[in-house]
């Protein structure tokens, strides 16, 4: 519940995602005509930086009144994970589902390896998203603008940088191919809640011992 109440306060903060979201989707859906990577890509970018909101909206006079709130520093960062999740999770899903209705009156066939590939968008969404907030859980959060968007851009350039070493090593692109979908959901399933999990961790240890210094 202590968790919940930290999720509300970071969606009342950044209401005007209500119309960035659709607006997001859209656009990806544009995109997804010429290339389903770009659509998918795309959306996955909109929303890592809808999620990264509840940092840069988040104000000094603010902290008193977070810090009265019921709760441990665990239900704080799990509240703030939890709700960049959630926005990647509803702007992928808007995604698809315009996606599904564009497919059904251009009569495009929606096969498993789109919707894989939304998936897989989605997972390395909140990905992006647990590092991003681990680095600014790190660094503190109230930092120049220009620092801000540095760290926004960090982990999608690495993404952008190791996707494009590992689609040109043929030994890699070989153990891709030989596995069944199944198998590659396994793996990318495994990596992803290692990362997430490691991420929420240090992000929890660090907060930890930011109070133990203030105290």
């Amino acid at each position: 519940m202590n968790t919940l109440n930290y999720i509300k306060i970071d969606f009342l903060k950044n209401k005007r995602q209500i119309i960035l979201i659709p607006m997001f989707a859209i656009f990806a859906v544009l995109l997804s005509k010429n290339s389903n990577i770009s659509g998918a890509s795309y959306a996955m970018f909109a929303g890592t930086i809808v999620g990264i909101n509840a940092f840069t909206s988040e104000k000094i006079k603010e902290i008193g009144f977070i810090s009265m709130l019921p709760g441990k520093n665990i239900n704080k960062v799990a509240g703030r994970f939890l709700y960049g999740m959630i926005n990647m999770v509803i702007l992928e899903v808007l995604f698809l589902a315009l996606y599904c209705i564009i497919s059904d009156f251009s009569n495009t066939v929606l096969d498993k390896e789109k919707i894989f590939l939304i998936v897989l968008s989605t997972m390395a969404g909140i990905v992006l998203i647990s590092i991003e907030y681990t680095i600014f859980y790190i660094l503190g959060k109230f930092k120049s603008q220009s620092l801000f968007t540095f760290i926004m851009m960090l982990p999608g350039m690495l993404l952008f940088f190791l996707s494009v070493f590992f689609l040109e090593d043929e030994k890699f692109l070989n153990f891709l191919f030989t596995r069944s979908i199944e198998e590659i959901y396994l793996l990318v399933t495994v990596a992803f809640i290692i990362i997430v999990s490691l991420c929420f961790t240090i992000s929890v240890i660090v907060v930890n011992k930011k109070d133990e210094r203030n105290d």
